[in-house]
């Protein structure tokens, strides 16, 4: 008798693939949890693979003359598949609202100190000089 995959782990597998196939790549797809070895009692992470219910048929049968996907293939795929969403994550991070605040803040500072200041203390810093009424660099 098979075991079923512990519902923490395939939500962690289902967000860390963000509930896309890792083999089509297709969004907004019915998807299911592979187990790639064929062992429903193996539950390690690294042997449950995200697929869309058009792919799991070629990961576990044969259609026609065609030959379906080997275990060792869909590792590839689901590898691949990681990799490119851990990168993507890496790329931009927002920064969190608390860190958005505090910059604000020091924008709204800064931006209050410049006003404050007089045109002639800005000249006298050597940082500016007046040409034609208005200031350049």
């Amino acid at each position: 008798m098979s075991k079923e995959i512990p519902a923490r782990l395939s939500e962690e597998v289902l967000y860390r693939n963000k509930h896309i196939c890792c083999i089509c790549r297709t969004p907004n797809k019915h998807v299911e949890i592979h187990h790639i070895d064929g062992n429903p009692n193996n539950n390690a992470q690294s042997n449950l693979a995200v697929v869309c219910r058009d792919c799991h048929s070629l990961v576990t049968g044969y259609s026609g003359l065609g030959r379906r996907y080997a275990p060792g293939e869909v590792r590839k795929y689901k590898k691949a598949w990681e990799q490119f969403l851990a990168l993507q994550s890496k790329v931009y991070k927002a920064p969190s609202v608390r860190v958005q605040r505090e910059l604000i803040g020091q924008i709204d500072l800064i931006v209050c100190q410049i006003l404050s200041t007089t045109d002639h203390v800005r000249r006298k810093g050597g940082n500016c000089s007046q040409k034609s009424g208005g200031l350049t660099p």
